[in-house]
């Protein structure tokens, strides 16, 4: 392989990744406003651990999706 054939390899898994990124973006905005519905909707019921946890655990695990 020579040098343009690696780095025109290397754009291209660029490109790949980016799109996964894009696209584990959008499903984590989705599940977490579809979460806040569901809190929204029964505030009382077992979901509301989902307050005290849910926040903690996506600012430790932001870094994997944003």
């Amino acid at each position: 392989m020579n040098t343009e054939q690696i780095i025109t390899a290397i754009r291209e898994q660029a490109r790949q990744l980016e799109s996964l990124r894009d696209k584990l973006k959008a499903e984590y905005r989705y599940y977490g406003a579809t979460l806040k519905k569901l809190i929204h909707k029964a505030p009382n019921t077992r979901l509301s651990w989902v307050h005290f946890w849910l926040p903690k655990n996506l600012e430790r695990n932001r870094k994997w999706f944003l």
